[in-house]
């Protein structure tokens, strides 16, 4: 429902916003080329040929989407500090990143920083 209260004058430029939480990218893709959906976010650096091949805009902006890796730090084995250290060694970040964001983002250190998220969306009409 629009905000008939919002603070600038003739703005947001929508009525309606409906936010699906689907299961998986293949699910997103595959209702983005089927109509169901307008926008797709956070995707793997695999999914922008196909977005692109259905006549699709990818964007790549600077965001602050990140995928977090959680464990329960109050039950064992995540309670030892060395078991939460040695998963923050077991792979190589940066091969990750290459591999998942087509090298556009960045590593975190932190909950919070800076990277790169793949906008993935229907042309505009």
């Amino acid at each position: 429902m629009k905000n008939k209260n919002y603070w600038e004058s003739g703005l947001p430029y929508i009525d309606r916003l409906v936010i699906s939480d689907l299961p998986d990218e293949v699910s997103q893709v595959n209702g983005l080329g089927g109509g169901t959906l307008d926008v797709i976010d956070l995707l793997s650096a695999d999914s922008i040929a196909p977005v692109r091949s259905g006549g699709n805009n990818v964007i790549i902006t600077k965001g602050g989407g990140y995928t977090p890796f959680t464990m329960r730090v109050d039950q064992p084995p995540f309670n030892d500090v060395r078991v939460r250290q040695a998963f923050r060694l077991i792979c190589d970040r940066n091969a990750m990143l290459r591999t998942s964001s087509a090298a556009t983002a960045k590593s975190a250190t932190t909950c919070s920083s800076v990277g790169r998220r793949l906008r993935l969306g229907a042309s505009p009409a």
